[in-house]
């Protein structure tokens, strides 16, 4: 292959409009379109290796093929031209050269060329590319620039380090780094691993005369298919040949998706299922030993085996062992039973390593990025990197599917016309790993990679279907950079707090409210309202405040029975570590959870608005605290959940002289989605008559587990507080009237929200520290409502909670206790500094 010359583009001077980083399928298929889109751009490709094809053209162990269909791995504008299902190795490789050959990449291409860094470089606003060939170093300089180099190293795989190793008087091969013209014929090969790569050299070298035995330390699951492709051959008998094509592509790739949703959604279907097909060649024993692994379906990739040929060759010379290797010997491997492998050759199929954009750098005014820091944006670009691009497909279905569509959507940003393009990170989680697999490989390697958020656009789902849409059609200038604005935005950081995400794997266990202090009522404005409180000497420490707790729409005071009961103890209540702040802010924490009047077991008040409500509560505290809305009473911290979220920010404004510290937790009033239930209380009359049918069991109990979403939350207990709120004669009015006050059967409405938030934020200013709590699986208040209330308001602390419904605070009561008490410490810390300088003035 040819190399640069001197009078090439590529110079500071005549820089190249496209450099396009790895020659396998992603790069070819790129190549492809900006061929064809952009037939006057300057372009070229290089690749580390010495021919193209990517993994095609580095992989030569026997038998290798791809493991997904060729009517979705393959181009979609140019079918496949062979009848089997999947596509053989050197097949796939000329299927490569004959594409780039048309697209005009052959003469683009630049092998044997590794690009070990990337710049951007702000004063010329170009990529400064460094290419290092057998010759040298060559800067390239290119106005954008993409990478199509995969995601794991072609140098070297994982090569785990075995005892006796030395010992072993044959052959140690990983399949990465397979010797060409190695004879099998008559040897005995131990293929160590059950994964693609061992489950394709089996039946390979069994068919090539060895007596092969695979050694698995765990079986995975193997999965029959036919060799020649039945749904294209359907197509083409009912479509012409283009549309055939197409319409198979989709059957496909809908058929891989509806199979990983009932791996993932009913695995114990899906396992039978794939028994019925392997009992086609193993007895039952076999699969019980060999082929049932512990985990669930496609929780890891699921093998092919065209034709059942690894199930074939098993009644041949080859056979599998489950067992662990203790050492290597002279003759073989002993295994952890005490048995012994002979062997002549060991093949260790251990997996690959993840390398990410070919094992270069990518730098801003040669300053090395730290990808650990950086966030991808659609699993294309990356935030704070003007004009890069690069390209990642699916695990669970065929990489070309994405990587095509990634390729499209380029085209069609480029085709905008805008010369400079960057991504803004936008306030929220981006603590995402990259790929969300439990490959070994995957768990190995992806803290080298940048990170993904948890939403649109900034996390990309292995869902082709849920894709197509977003990538053919979706906005392209959300949470976009363009132009000048662009430029500025190079090397940007990530805005707002670092959000913690709180999880965990422990089944749930219900909190010890045995110590709970009773509740007892207050009188205001003639009605009565219901309180819970603790006195001094809880856990919670605090600067001489009081913790008030405000409850949502609908519900009581025992949305908080969890935390109260956890405020009222000694010592560490949660497993996240953090220490309490005893020391710190110096003095006893009061905990007072409020009924909302009309809500609980408390009377309805006379009228229902956010304010009039907010003012009882304040009228509640004050008869509570002895004293009048004219006096001082003491500060308070107001903590509050859904409407009691929107019930705090109204206090703030309207007293901002006596909170402390708010905590919202799935707060109402930043945005205009909700549950149909609460739409349907919306709606004029007929919405009365549903807030009536709310005290029917049949109602509220499905309703706690709409809103409870964490596994084994909706406890007994639960259910029979439910039962009580849900009876009280004045509930269902008040619940109607505050409904129709805030929203509508379209939504909640806009006007409340905006003046709230004005009032709020110009309450809070940089004086009152707010906390941020949200469930990520809310279907109450969607989660995407989080990263709103994180765009317009200032937040010390923001906390997610992973598998978390609406309630945080009784879906993880420790932790979320945990979570509280470090932002409390945090106030008192800041007040106390506040002490000290304002001492130091005097």
């Amino acid at each position: 292959m040819s190399t640069h010359t001197p009078d090439r583009p590529g110079t500071a001077d005549n820089p190249l409009d496209l450099l396009i980083v790895g020659a396998g399928l992603s790069g070819i298929d790129l190549a492809h379109h900006v061929s064809a889109n952009f037939p006057d751009w300057t372009w070229e490709i290089h690749d580390t290796h010495d021919d193209l094809g990517g993994t095609w053209h580095t992989f030569r162990y026997p038998g290798i093929r791809s493991d997904s269909d060729m009517a979705t791995f393959g181009f979609p504008f140019r079918p496949w031209p062979h009848r089997g299902t999947l596509g053989q190795g050197a097949d796939i490789r000329e299927y490569i050269r004959d594409v780039a050959r048309d697209s005009g990449a052959l003469e683009r291409l630049r092998t044997g060329s590794w690009i070990r860094d990337s710049d951007w470089r702000t004063d010329r606003n170009l990529y400064a590319v460094t290419s290092v060939t057998g010759d040298g170093e060559r800067t390239i300089w290119a106005r954008r620039v993409h990478y199509a180099s995969g995601y794991y190293s072609h140098g070297a795989g994982h090569r785990p380090t075995f005892p006796g190793e030395k010992d072993f008087a044959g052959q140690v091969i990983h399949p990465q780094e397979w010797p060409e013209n190695l004879d099998c014929r008559g040897r005995r090969i131990v293929v160590i691993g059950s994964g693609a790569t061992a489950v394709t050299l089996l039946p390979a070298l069994e068919k090539a005369g060895a007596r092969v035995t695979m050694l698995q330390r765990s079986p995975s699951y193997i999965a029959p298919m036919p060799s020649v492709d039945i749904i294209s051959a359907v197509w083409r008998h009912l479509l012409p040949p283009s549309a055939a094509y197409r319409a198979a592509r989709l059957n496909h790739a809908a058929r891989d998706m509806a199979q990983y949703t009932l791996a993932q959604r009913a695995p114990g279907a899906f396992r039978r299922v794939l028994r019925l097909m392997q009992r086609r060649y193993l007895s039952a024993e076999e699969i019980d030993r060999h082929f049932t692994p512990r985990y669930s379906p496609w929780d890891q990739r699921v093998c092919k085996a065209p034709d059942g040929d690894f199930f074939t060759a098993l009644k041949g010379n080859a056979d599998v062992v489950t067992d662990t290797v203790d050492r290597f010997t002279s003759r073989g491997i002993l295994l952890g039973s005490g048995k012994t492998l002979p062997a002549d050759i060991i093949v260790t199929a251990t997996g690959l390593e993840l390398e990410a954009f070919g094992g270069g750098t990518l730098s801003i005014d040669g300053e090395p990025l730290d990808l650990r820091e950086r966030v991808f944006y659609r699993g294309i670009m990356l935030a704070g990197l003007p004009n890069f691009s690069f390209t990642v497909g699916y695990i669970n279905a065929s990489w070309t599917l994405r990587s095509d569509m990634v390729s499209r959507y380029m085209v069609r940003l480029w085709g905008t016309g805008e010369r400079y393009y960057c991504p803004v990170l936008p306030p929220g989680r981006h603590d995402r790993p990259m790929l969300e697999f439990d490959a070994g490989y995957i768990r190995r390697g992806i803290h080298r990679f940048p990170t993904q958020g948890d939403h649109s656009p900034w996390h990309y789902t292995q869902n082709y279907l849920t894709e197509l849409p977003e990538l053919a059609f979706g906005d392209q200038r959300r949470d976009m950079a363009f132009g000048d604005r662009a430029l500025q935005c190079a090397g940007a950081c990530s805005p707002g707090p670092v959000v913690r995400s709180v999880g965990s794997a422990a089944p749930f266990r219900p909190t010890d409210l045995g110590g709970l202090p009773p509740t007892e009522t207050v009188t205001v404005a003639g009605r009565t309202v219901r309180i819970r409180r603790t006195g001094t000497g809880g856990d919670f420490r605090t600067a001489g405040t009081t913790v008030v707790m405000i409850h949502g729409i609908g519900r009581s005071l025992e949305d908080w029975d969890d935390l109260v009961a956890l405020a009222g103890r000694t010592g560490s209540t949660g497993s996240t570590g953090s220490t309490g702040s005893t020391g710190s802010t110096g003095g006893d924490l009061a905990c007072i959870a409020v009924d909302v009047p009309g809500f609980g077991l408390s009377e309805p008040p006379r009228d229902v608005t956010l304010a009039d409500t907010a003012g009882l509560i304040w009228a509640a505290l004050d008869a509570l605290d002895g004293q009048d809305a004219t006096e001082s009473p003491a500060r308070v911290s107001l903590l509050g959940n859904s409407l009691g979220g929107a019930l705090a920010m109204e206090m703030t404004a309207q007293r901002p002289h006596l909170v402390s510290s708010v905590a919202l937790v799935d707060p109402a009033g930043f945005g205009s989605g909700t549950t149909p239930l609460l739409r349907l209380l919306a709606v004029p009359v007929l919405g009365l008559i549903n807030a009536a049918a709310t005290r029917l069991p049949v109602v509220y109990r499905p309703v706690e587990h709409l809103i409870l979403r964490r596994r084994g939350a909706v406890t007994a207990h639960r259910l029979r507080v439910a039962g009580r709120v849900a009876a009280n004669p004045g509930r269902a009015r008040t619940y109607h009237r505050m409904v129709r006050h805030l929203g509508s059967p379209a939504g909640i409405r806009p006007g409340w929200r905006r003046d709230l938030l004005d009032r709020f934020t110009r309450a809070v200013g940089d004086r009152i520290p707010v906390m941020l709590a949200w469930g990520a699986d809310d279907l109450i208040l969607p989660y995407g409502d989080f990263r709103r209330a994180l765009e317009k308001i200032q937040v010390a602390d923001a906390v997610v909670f992973d598998n978390c419904g609406h309630m945080p605070q009784l879906e993880y009561p420790e932790e979320f206790a945990d979570e509280y008490r470090r932002f409390l410490a945090g106030v008192g810390a800041r007040q106390i500094r506040r002490s000290d300088m304002a001492g130091a003035a005097l």
